[in-house]
């Protein structure tokens, strides 16, 4: 993926968590665009369907979590056990 192409698929995700977030999984794509200031073009470009995009923002905050769950688990007893519960999920 070109790298302009890439800032826009991450900055529409970026902005379709906080839309989804107030809006709920309902709120308007053209919102989305709107907000992300990009045309509905390209979004549907990057999502062609609400269920990608929704995909597509549940897998960036799952990321983040395993990426937390593997620095916890790489220090030394501070993990509480979150590292075998999330190396059970497949994160670690």
């Amino acid at each position: 993926m070109r790298a302009d192409a890439r800032r826009n698929y991450d900055h529409i995700v970026a902005t379709a968590r906080v839309v989804f977030a107030e809006d709920g999984p309902e709120a308007s794509l053209n919102e989305v665009a709107r907000r992300a200031q990009v045309g509905p073009g390209t979004l549907y470009r990057h999502f062609p369907t609400r269920q990608a995009l929704l995909v597509a923002v549940f897998r960036e905050r799952i990321d983040r979590l395993c990426a937390l769950a593997d620095e916890l688990a790489a220090e030394p007893g501070g993990d509480g056990g979150a590292g075998e519960a999330m190396g059970a999920g497949g994160c670690l």
